[in-house]
Order: structure tokens, then sequence, then C-alpha cells
């Protein structure tokens, strides 16, 4: 009786397990992150911790495979859910791909993306930031992004006013970003209003899948001939950090003839926030003499060109949140009281960016050759 008892159980959990994946949703359009020139992130959103299958295809050879869940994390709600991260691998660089994910009975549309290039190739990418607090004007300015065919976005924190899972969704998960980020995946410096929180933690992904709690927040990558390093302005920077001594590591093993950095908080800002002493004093110990080309951060929402020391600072804060009053300082070469957002033209010999207003119209152009 027992023997039949139990196989009564296992047959009753067998159906249940069954049921509960059929029944499985997929909660929002699925987006990318952590791409290279030979691997891409799905992020799925999803009602339970089965796994999630991702079939992905080159365009050009239509050659199709699968991968599935590597982890998920819980969200931190009410109606908790699971954030899966799938890991598209082995694909080729500078190649078209499409992907959909499967989810029990539930399936996305098939959306596509680009892998970056393995060697010296042009591109274009985007940047903004603090986009919180303003989703009608951060959706057009997702809108207008998608409208250069960037290969990748760099958001510069203050994705969300604070780290709930409705607000996330109220502010940066909007139907125009998704269009978006389905298929340009984003980086992202953490800003102070989501935080390094349960709910940031979930929501993205930097470069590290052999476990969830090896999710950081601060990386580094390489796209053609530029070394983009990210960094947050949440965590001690000073000498000695683990940060710090990260972004030490990491520079000094890059070899590409252009240089990068992205945090929320400007080591100077004329305006709006206070410069932060914290970013200053890496600026003057790692970037200036490591001859970094730029440093992008955000947090005083305006636009502002500021040159020190032979880099050039950018804050791109006009993304959506309530703009504030730039003014000048004996270093700033331009500042902007308009919400915009950044394109980049990268060459083997040249970098133009662009900062665009809502209108289209130029706000500022820089050119830096080599």
């Amino acid at each position: 009786m027992k023997k039949i008892g139990l196989r009564i159980s296992l047959i009753t959990f067998l159906i249940i397990l069954i049921s509960v994946s059929s029944f499985a949703k997929i909660l929002m359009q699925p987006y990318l992150q952590a791409l290279t020139d030979s691997s891409a992130v799905v992020m799925i959103e999803c009602d339970s911790e089965s796994p999630v299958i991702v079939e992905f295809a080159d365009i050009e050879q239509k050659l199709s495979k699968t991968s599935q869940t590597r982890f998920a994390i819980k969200t931190e709600n009410r109606r908790i859910t699971y954030l899966h991260r799938v890991l598209l691998s082995n694909l080729e660089a500078d190649s078209k791909y499409k992907y959909r994910a499967i989810h029990g009975n539930d399936t996305s549309q098939w959306k596509q993306f680009r892998t970056f290039p393995g060697k010296s190739s042009d591109y274009i990418f985007a940047a903004m930031g603090d986009n919180r607090s303003g989703p009608q004007i951060f959706g057009n300015i997702t809108k207008k992004i998608k409208m250069h065919h960037p290969l990748f976005l760099l958001c510069l924190g203050d994705l969300s006013f604070d780290s709930k899972y409705s607000t996330w969704k109220e502010d940066f998960f909007i139907s125009n970003n998704l269009d978006l980020i389905s298929e340009v995946p984003f980086y992202n410096a953490i800003g102070n209003h989501e935080g390094w929180e349960k709910n940031t933690r979930a929501f993205q992904q930097a470069f590290d899948l052999n476990t969830p709690e090896g999710n950081l927040p601060y990386y580094s990558f390489e796209c053609g001939d530029v070394y983009f390093l990210v960094l947050s302005s949440l965590h001690p920077l000073k000498e000695g950090s683990e940060q710090f001594e990260y972004a030490k590591k990491s520079i000094l093993s890059t070899n590409k003839k252009w240089k990068i950095a992205a945090l929320h908080h400007p080591p100077y800002s004329c305006g709006g926030h206070k410069s932060s002493k914290a970013v200053q004093e890496i600026s003057t110990k790692l970037f200036e003499p490591n001859k970094f080309d730029i440093i992008l951060s955000g947090h005083s929402h305006f636009y502002q060109h500021n040159f020190l020391n032979g880099v050039r600072y950018i804050i791109t804060g006009g993304g959506g949140s309530p703009l504030a009053e730039p003014s000048y300082c004996e270093f700033t070469i331009k500042s902007e009281k308009d919400y915009h957002y950044l394109i980049f033209e990268v060459t083997h010999s040249r970098i133009t960016m662009k900062a665009i207003n809502l209108y289209g119209k130029v706000i500022e152009e820089i050119q830096l050759n080599k």
C-alpha cells in the first residue's frame, strides 16, 4: 500500500509540475545585455523558475540553435517574478541574429541584434542618463535613439526613481524602451535613485554568468578599437578599494587606442549637483595618467562638456528627469539645459560625438582624432 501511495504521489507531483510549466508566462518582452563579439545575454522576466528556452538563428545562414536558463534571480515585489539569464554563445563577430524566448506555452516575438565587431570596425553607440520620473520624455528619446541604429546603449544611472518593482516598470521598462533594448543591448552605471538593491541586481546583468552572486556593479568591455570601463560611484572608489584595484588591473590589460569610462556621479559639475570628490580622485589617479579620452556621467540634469588635463568630461543627464540649471566654470566648454541623448560614431581613426535634443538639434559636436 505504501508503494501504491508513493506512486500516486509521484504521479500527482509530475502532473502539477507539467501543469505549472504549461501555464508559465513571459511577463515582459525579453531584452539584451552583456553583448560581445561572440555572445549575448537574453534577459526574460517570467512568473516561474522553470527554465526558459531561447531559440536563435544566424539571419544570413539561418542555422537555428537553442539555449536555456543559466540561472534566474527573484525580484522584490508582492508578486514574486524571476529574471532568467540565457547565454547565447559561439556567435560570429559582426553578424546579425534573431531570437525568441519560449516558456511553457508562451512564446515571445522574434527580435534581432548584431554582435560586436571582432576587430577594428566602424560602428555607432548611444548614451543617455537620468530618465527616472520622466517616462514620456524618455520614451521619445529611446524612439529617436533607435532611428540611429546603434550597436548598444550606455545608460548613466537613475533609470528608476527608486528600487521598487512598480517604479522600474513605470520609469524604465516602458514600451518604447523595450522596443529598443530588445534589439539594442544596454549597459548601465548604477544611479543613486535605483541603488544597488535587489531589483537592480535582478534587472541588470554584467558579464559574470557563473553564479547570481557574481553580478557586480562595475565591469569593463571592449568593442572594436574602444575600451569601456563602467564603474559604480555608489561603491568605494578610493585607492586600495576592490573597485579601484579592479579598474587599475582592467585598464592595464587593454591595448585599445580609445578609452571611455562611465559612472553616475560627475567628477566635475558646474551647476546642478555638486562635483564628486571620490570620482575626482580616481580620475586623477587612473583616468588622466592612462589617457582616457572621455568620462561619461549623469546625475546633474543637463548637458555639459568640461575639459581638464587632456580628458573630456561629459555630463548627459537629460534623459527625462526634471531639468536643472547649468552654469560655467573655467574648464567648461559647453552647458545646455535641454533634454537630449548622445550618439557616438566610431572609426579606426576618429570618434565623433553628437549631443542631440528632442527636436533633432545638435547641441554640440565633438571630434576626437588619433
